[in-house]
């Protein structure tokens, strides 16, 4: 895989790309998406501005912001200009979250490949909202925090999600999505995850290989994932290419 082209080919998509219940603004210097309805948070990313610069664009998104009374996060890349804008963003009352890795999988060069499971578990696609409601409250769970928000929007836009379990009897003990963006040749994954007591057993394996082998069959060329630290071992080994590392930096409602 030529990384450089890839990584272009990525930025070039999103750039581009129109998120539902998103208004997508492209101000030259960066892309900005708000909230359609009000309501939740907004993000911006791909910055491109000379240093000098800086200050005064950081500030003009912190005042449309709040003037709208939105929280927003500001998606930053290693790759991103100017080199200051991460300590430039802290320096305005930004908070750093953790790092994340821009992977892809190549459909077409890595055939995915099969992985059995024991114990009884199995790997099933997510059927009617019982099941939808199981998977909430275990990412709810696991990451502890209200994800409300997320399973709103999954379920407005469940067209372009197809979600599945790992089941243990009948407790769903792991869960992980795709979301195909339309019109995109890198659908992401998502949710990717496994209760504590079950982990190391190679469900989340199971998991990823078979959104791997769904979108695959879908006649997707990559697939591409934001991948935490802990994951990243694990997709390297299944094939997956690091293009970029990335961080959140966010800012509450009030700025």
């Amino acid at each position: 895989m030529d990384r450089e082209s890839v990584k272009e080919e990525y930025i070039k998509d999103r750039r581009a790309m129109s998120f539902a219940g998103f208004k997508r603004e492209v101000l030259g210097y960066l892309v900005r998406q708000t909230p359609c309805e009000g309501k939740g948070g907004g993000w911006v990313y791909f910055p491109q501005f000379d240093e000098r610069d800086a200050d005064r664009i950081i500030e003009e998104q912190i005042e449309f912001f709040r003037n709208a009374g939105l929280e927003f996060e500001w998606k930053v890349y290693d790759f991103d200009q100017p080199d200051s804008l991460a300590q430039k963003l802290v320096q305005h009352g930004f908070s750093q979250g953790e790092p994340e890795h821009l992977m892809v999988f190549d459909l077409e060069k890595t055939p995915p490949s099969s992985f059995a499971l024991h114990g009884g578990i199995r790997i099933e696609a997510v059927q009617g909202n019982e099941d939808f409601q199981s998977v909430r409250r275990l990412q709810e769970e696991i990451w502890d925090r209200d994800l409300a928000w997320l399973f709103d929007y999954i379920a407005g836009n469940s067209d372009i999600f197809s979600c599945y379990v790992a089941r243990k009897g009948d407790e769903v003990v792991g869960s992980g999505w795709v979301e195909y963006l339309p019109g995109s040749p890198f659908p992401e994954l998502h949710g990717g995850a496994v209760i504590p007591r079950l982990r190391q057993k190679g469900i989340y394996s199971a998991l990823l290989t078979t959104r791997l082998k769904e979108a695959a069959t879908k006649g997707h060329r990559y697939l591409s994932v934001d991948a935490a630290p802990m994951s990243k071992p694990i997709l390297e080994r299944k094939g997956f290419v690091s293009l970029a590392v990335t961080w959140p930096y966010s800012l509450g409602a009030g700025g």
